[in-house]
């Protein structure tokens, strides 16, 4: 009785990982998606990344102003207060910062889109190739994260960098085939799982 409960509690663990991975995936894919059409369709704003670094500093500074207000109004432990009152103020100077010189900013979220390109191709990659073992995934689903990665590398040593409104539609649409490259991944990992499991 006791190996069938142990069994059946690994099997309902198991399942709940299942489903909270299958839905956290969708919900990052869904993102993804959004943030890639938007980036898409306001490629060719000018100062877009000025914007985007003043958009970040933003959600920087509100939060952090908040902590740090309740840092200095609330009672309690005096080194807790401290601590909260640092990394408050270290995000609200962040976000100032970003606000106030965004050019400067802009020009590191080039960097960022490259990198997250080519971290977001091997992640990809990885998913397909490894974590889903024992599944064998098909060989198509490679090809966007080569691309991923390969526009992430072009941007990082070409003087395509220096093209804001080129580097923001190709990271858009990198966005965008990520996207759909994940579900197309959990649609294969589903369907061969129900093959292997007749």
């Amino acid at each position: 009785y006791n190996v069938y409960k142990q069994n059946s509690i690994s099997f309902n663990l198991k399942h709940i990982s299942q489903i909270m991975n299958a839905k956290s995936n969708t919900l990052t894919a869904v993102i993804f998606f959004i943030a890639g059409i938007l980036l898409i369709i306001f490629n060719d704003r000018v100062n877009l990344l000025a914007w985007i670094s003043i958009l970040i500093g933003v959600t920087f500074i509100i939060p952090s102003a908040y902590s740090l207000y309740v840092s200095l109004t609330a009672k309690g432990d005096s080194s807790t207060k401290t601590q909260l009152s640092i990394m408050s103020v270290g995000g609200l100077v962040l976000g100032l910062c970003m606000c106030i010189f965004p050019n400067v900013f802009a020009g590191i979220f080039v960097y960022l889109f490259a990198a997250l390109l080519i971290i977001g191709g091997i992640y990809h990659m990885l998913i397909i190739g490894y974590m889903s073992r024992p599944l064998v995934l098909p060989g198509y689903l490679y090809v966007i994260p080569a691309l991923m990665i390969l526009s992430g590398v072009i941007i990082l040593f070409t003087s395509l960098r220096e093209i804001n409104s080129a580097v923001v539609l190709i990271t858009g649409i990198a966005l965008v085939l990520s996207a759909v490259n994940t579900m197309l991944e959990y649609r294969s990992r589903r369907a061969l799982a129900k093959s292997t499991d007749r």
